[in-house]
C-alpha cells in the first residue's frame, strides 16, 4: 500500500512542478505590459521563487536526464563559478543573470517531467495561451499599421503598438525592438500551425488560419530581415515535408535531395513574399489614412487620446536596406580586440555589465550585446561556457534532423521549426543562454518537449521515432 501511494504521488508532484513552470512562463509573458510593476514583482517575489524552481529541476531530472539537460546544468554551474572568478563573490552584480539563466533548467525540464498525453495537453495550452495573446496583439498591430497610429495601454499609458523613428516605421510591441517583436510573431505563427494539425474541428482550423495570417502580416510590418529569413527557411522545410509524403519518399537520401531542392527554390520566394506583402500593406494604409483624414476633416473629429498618428513619408513601409549588415560584422569582429586586451576573459568571461566594455571602447559606440548568442556566451562565460553551449546546440540539432527525416509526429516536427528558427535567429541576435525573456522561455520549453519525445519513443523501438500522425 505504501509503495502504491509513493508511485501515485511521484507523477502528481512532477505535474505540479510542470504547471508551476507554466505559471513562470505566464509571468515572463506579461513583462512588457508594465515593466516597472513587473520588475518590482521580480525583485520582491520571483527572485526568491526562482531558486525553488531551479532546485526542483535538479530534483526531478538532475543528472539523470538527457545529455542536453546535463550540459545546460553544467553551463549554469560554470556561469556561477565564473562570477566568483570575476570577483562577484556575493553575486551582488550578477544575481539576476545567474537566476535568469538558471531558470532555463526549469523551462527545459518541464515537459520532461510529464508523460506523453499530459505533455500534449501542456503544449496545447502553451500554444493556445501564447498564440492567442500574440495574435490579439497582431490584430491591434495591424490596426495601428494600417492607420499609422501608435496605441497605448489604457491603464498604464505606456506604448502598446509603436514604430521606430526611422523612415521605415518598423512595428514594435511595448517599445521592444522590432527584431524582438518579430520573433514573437514568428513563434506564434508556428504554434498556430501546430494547433491546426492537432485540432480537427473546422472552426478551430479556420481560427488558426486567420490567426496565422495576422501573425504573418505583423511579422512583415516589423521589417526584421533576420526573422523573415528564419521564417522562410522553416516554411520551406515544412513544404519539403509535405512533398516527402506527397511523393511517397521513404529513403533518407531521397528525402535529403528533395529537401535541399525545395529549400533552394522556396526559401528565396517566401522571403520575397514579405516585400510584396509590405507593398500591399503600404497601399492599403495609404488608402485608409487618406479616407480617415478626409472623414475627420469633414466631421471635425479629433484623434482619440489612446492613439497618436505616425508621420507619413514617401519611404514609410519601404525597406531599402538590401543586404546591409547593420554593423553586425563590425560588432562580431570586436570580440578579437576584447580577448587581446583581456586574455583572462577566454577562461572566466566577464560580469554581465562588462561584456561589451572593450568593444564599445574600440568602436566608440554603445552596443548592448554582440548580436550573436554564441559570441555573447563567449564574452560572458569564456571558452568553457561556450564549449558547453556548443555541445548542447549540436546535440539538439542532431535530434531535430533525426526527427525531421523520420516518420515521427508531424506536430513535433512543426514545433521543432521554432527551435530551428531560434538557432538561425540567434546568429544575428541575442536571446538565448545569456538572459531570460519570452523568446528564450518558449525555446527552452519546446526543446524540453523534443527531448521528452525522444526519451519516450526510442527505448520502446530502438529506432527512429515513429508516429501515424504524419
Amino acid at each position: 500500500m505504501t509503495e502504491r501511494i509513493a508511485i501515485e504521488k511521484g507523477p502528481a508532484r512532477s505535474r505540479g512542478y510542470a504547471w508551476a513552470v507554466f505559471a513562470a512562463m505566464v509571468f515572463f509573458m506579461v513583462k512588457e505590459i508594465d515593466r516597472d510593476l513587473w520588475y518590482q514583482l521580480y525583485l520582491g517575489y520571483f527572485i526568491y521563487l526562482a531558486p525553488v524552481l531551479i532546485a526542483f529541476s535538479l530534483y526531478f531530472k538532475g543528472l539523470r536526464g538527457a545529455v542536453e539537460v546535463r550540459l545546460y546544468m553544467f553551463y549554469c554551474l560554470w556561469l556561477l563559478i565564473s562570477r566568483l572568478l570575476n570577483g562577484d563573490i556575493f553575486l551582488s552584480s550578477d544575481i539576476v543573470t545567474v537566476l535568469d539563466i538558471g531558470m532555463g533548467c526549469a523551462f527545459l525540464t518541464a515537459c520532461l517531467s510529464l508523460d506523453g498525453r499530459e505533455r500534449q495537453r501542456y503544449l496545447d495550452w502553451l500554444s493556445i495561451l501564447f498564440a492567442g495573446y500574440i495574435t490579439f496583439m497582431s490584430l491591434l498591430s495591424m490596426y495601428g499599421v494600417l492607420l499609422r497610429r501608435e496605441l497605448f495601454v489604457p491603464i498604464t499609458g505606456g506604448y502598446m503598438v509603436s514604430f521606430t523613428a526611422d523612415s521605415i516605421s518598423r512595428l514594435g510591441l511595448f517599445l521592444t525592438h522590432p527584431n524582438e517583436s518579430a520573433m514573437w510573431f514568428f513563434i506564434s505563427f508556428f504554434l498556430l500551425l501546430y494547433l491546426f494539425v492537432r485540432k480537427k474541428n473546422v472552426l478551430w482550423r479556420i481560427a488558426m488560419v486567420l490567426g496565422a495570417a495576422l501573425n504573418y502580416l505583423a511579422l512583415t510590418a516589423t521589417f526584421s530581415r533576420n526573422t523573415e529569413l528564419a521564417f522562410s527557411g522553416c516554411a520551406a522545410l515544412l513544404l519539403a515535408l509535405w512533398l516527402h509524403k506527397r511523393l511517397g519518399l521513404e529513403k533518407t537520401g531521397k528525402k535529403l535531395i528533395c529537401t535541399l531542392a525545395v529549400v533552394c527554390v522556396a526559401l528565396p520566394l517566401i522571403y520575397l513574399s514579405f516585400t510584396a506583402t509590405a507593398a500591399g500593406i503600404r497601399t492599403a494604409s495609404d488608402a485608409l489614412v487618406s479616407a480617415t483624414a478626409e472623414q475627420q476633416e469633414s466631421s471635425g473629429e479629433e484623434t482619440a487620446e489612446t492613439a497618436s498618428t505616425v508621420e507619413t513619408t514617401e519611404s514609410t513601409y519601404v525597406d531599402d536596406r538590401g543586404l546591409d549588415d547593420s554593423s553586425r560584422f563590425r560588432i562580431f569582429s570586436s570580440i578579437v580586440p576584447t580577448m587581446e586586451r583581456e586574455p583572462m576573459r577566454l577562461l572566466r568571461g566577464a560580469l554581465a555589465g562588462d561584456v561589451m566594455s572593450v568593444a564599445n571602447e574600440v568602436w566608440n559606440y554603445s552596443y548592448s550585446h554582440y548580436h550573436n548568442s554564441y559570441l555573447q556566451v563567449l564574452g560572458l562565460t569564456g571558452l568553457p561556457g561556450l564549449g558547453l553551449i556548443l555541445a548542447f546546440t549540436v546535440l539538439l540539432v542532431i535530434k531535430i534532423v533525426r526527427l525531421y527525416f523520420s516518420r515521427g509526429s508531424l506536430s513535433m516536427k512543426i514545433l521543432s521549426m521554432v527551435l530551428v528558427g531560434s538557432f538561425t535567429y540567434n546568429l544575428l541576435e541575442t536571446s538565448l543562454f545569456v538572459w531570460m525573456e519570452l523568446r528564450g522561455v518558449i525555446f527552452y520549453i519546446l526543446a524540453g518537449a523534443l527531448l521528452a519525445y525522444f526519451r519516450d519513443m526510442e527505448p520502446e523501438t530502438g529506432t527512429e521515432p515513429k508516429s501515424a500522425e504524419s
